[in-house]
């Protein structure tokens, strides 16, 4: 069903990269992660409630980082302090 001329969207954002990212990047599809969902959600959500602009290109940093660091103190429960700290 995956093919290279599919373009493949995933609102799944938590893990960043599932199976399905995965198996669509292996069959040379595009792909797009739902951290784009998720931030643009929460941009829109943050001038709705606040009527304030956030720029997107720095929320969405934050959020992969955040992302980032809580997949890696999954992996490594002693990584979960340091993040926090």
């Amino acid at each position: 069903m995956l093919h290279k001329g599919l373009w493949v969207s995933e609102v799944v954002y938590f893990p960043l990269q599932t199976a399905l990212l995965r198996e669509a990047r292996a069959r040379g599809c595009r792909v797009a992660d739902g951290g784009g969902m998720a931030v643009g959600q929460a941009i829109g959500a943050f001038q709705h409630f606040t009527a304030c602009i956030a720029d997107p290109v720095r929320v969405e940093a934050h959020f992969r980082r955040l992302v980032l660091a809580s997949s890696a103190a999954e992996l490594h429960p002693c990584l979960s302090e340091a993040t926090t700290s």
